[in-house]
């Protein structure tokens, strides 16, 4: 159950590296995942591990799915949890377990025997999901249309209830300008409402919420200019540290990064599988070997190798990147250094982005983090 949440709360874009891939598809022809279509009237009687660049799933699963794709739809009805990750995620089988997805566009429109944990840029929990359990819900516009029977938390720039709510609800508001936080004619709160906001929720005529409705001011401050500079500053040390490392890794190790860059560009996809099944089960290991005595060592070496992996990780996916720009544009060069640099400051610029930004560095670490340990794979296999 531990594993299944954790795995849940760090998945995140993979469109990011399967949006990378794609361009680079001209310099080899098997570097893109196919797409996925499991029929309706097919039976998976174990649980389900897939990764394309769209994924359709409408077979009946007796287990549990991991899904990473571009666009992903579950129609089928599945037995266990739904673990998604895609940049269109899509599900309206019936899912008797959890669903637990994050990506750009997220909608839960079937039912859903226990809770619902997603996170995206849209998310919507249509008209007609019911869902048994509890919602969690995180993104920039967020709408829960549907019927929920326990608990529901939600934050959002933009949040709209139009639903029914059978336990209490709780809303982190943090949007301006144009962006409203309101409960809809028709909605249903059965057990009160509260709410963080820079403004008063807008509750429509023919809302019912029954039990209080209390009210948090969020206050917007203005960042302190001594913080800022010192937020720039780490910034700077940290870019001129990837910039020094990445430069080492080109003229020192140039075949080592030729080979991890080129497992990350042509395995595109199983790169970010692995990547990100043991970034996700690293620090849940390293947690638990910590009530052992003799686990402690072991958890403080996991611990240290995991940041120094979170580094690096982010410097093969640039130099990856730069390879497949040079290779796109058909720019010729003599030396790995130059595209390597350019891929390193092209991911570090757009890392700035608010949202996109967080959302890149996770797709980017799994990513790195998977070529990494395909390409310890291959050196153990060569040893061996």
């Amino acid at each position: 159950m531990y594993k299944k949440t954790y795995l849940a709360v760090i998945m995140a874009l993979v469109l990011c590296s399967g949006a990378l891939s794609a361009s680079a598809n001209t310099a080899d022809p098997q570097m893109l995942a196919k797409s996925i279509f499991l029929p309706q009237g097919q039976e998976i009687s174990s649980d389900y591990f897939g990764a394309g660049k769209m994924v359709d799933m409408a077979s009946s699963v007796k287990g549990d799915i991991y899904i990473a794709g571009g666009a992903v739809t579950v129609t089928g009805p599945v037995a266990g949890d739904v673990v998604v990750a895609g940049g269109t995620v899509r599900i309206t089988g019936d899912v008797d377990g959890n669903v637990r997805a994050v990506g750009g566009n997220i909608e839960i429109a079937g039912f859903v025997a226990r809770n619902v944990s997603v996170a995206g840029g849209t998310v919507v929990i249509g008209e007609r999901s019911i869902i048994g359990g509890s919602v969690f819900a995180a993104g920039g516009n967020v709408e829960m249309r549907g019927k929920v029977l326990k608990n529901v938390k939600l934050a959002g720039s933009s949040v709209i209830i139009s639903g029914v709510v059978g336990g209490s609800t709780a809303v982190y508001h943090f949007g301006g300008g144009e962006s409203k936080f309101s409960v809809l004619s028709g909605a249903t709160l059965n057990s009160g409402l509260s709410y963080t906001s820079p403004y008063q929720v807008d509750i429509k005529e023919g809302a019912v919420v029954k039990g209080s409705v209390d009210y948090s001011i969020l206050q917007i401050t203005q960042k302190k200019p001594k913080l800022d500079i010192a937020f720039k500053a780490m910034w700077l040390m940290m870019l001129g540290a990837k910039l020094l490392a990445t430069a080492l890794l080109a003229v020192l190790l140039k075949r080592m990064s030729k080979q991890i860059a080129d497992l990350m560009i042509g395995k595109a996809w199983q790169s970010v599988l692995w990547g990100f099944l043991f970034a996700a089960l690293v620090p849940f290991a390293a947690f638990f070997l910590l009530f052992t005595v003799v686990g402690i060592p072991l958890s403080f070496l996991a611990s240290v190798l995991y940041m120094e992996a979170m580094f690096f990780t982010s410097i093969f996916a640039g130099i990856a990147a730069g390879r497949l720009l040079y290779s796109n544009l058909k720019i010729e060069y003599s030396h790995p250094l130059l595209p390597s640099l350019v891929g390193v400051l092209l991911l570090q610029g757009l890392m700035l982005m608010p949202w996109f930004g967080f959302l890149l560095w996770l797709g980017m670490f799994w990513w790195g983090f998977g070529g990494m340990l395909l390409f310890a794979r291959d050196l153990l296999k060569d040893w061996r």
